[in-house]
């Protein structure tokens, strides 16, 4: 391979490279949406359902705790 085609070809792969890492970032901050708006409907669902979850009430408290934790 001489080196003007090794340096096109160095430079195809930083493009992708470049471009699969933007995609990533987007992709993380859709998760990131998805998850927030998920915890919010499940936390919503614990608190409209509270009597008929009353016997897992420690349950529910911990999952409280860990969407809090998870800053959500």
């Amino acid at each position: 391979m001489s080196a003007e085609a090794t340096t096109e070809v160095e430079e195809y792969n930083a493009k992708k490279m470049a471009e699969v890492a933007q995609e990533s970032q987007q992709m993380i901050g859709n998760s990131k949406r998805r998850m927030e708006s998920t915890a919010n409907e499940f936390l919503k669902l614990l608190d409209d359902n509270q009597a008929e979850l009353k016997e897992a009430a420690e349950l529910v408290t911990e999952a409280k705790l860990q969407i809090e934790a998870a800053g959500i």
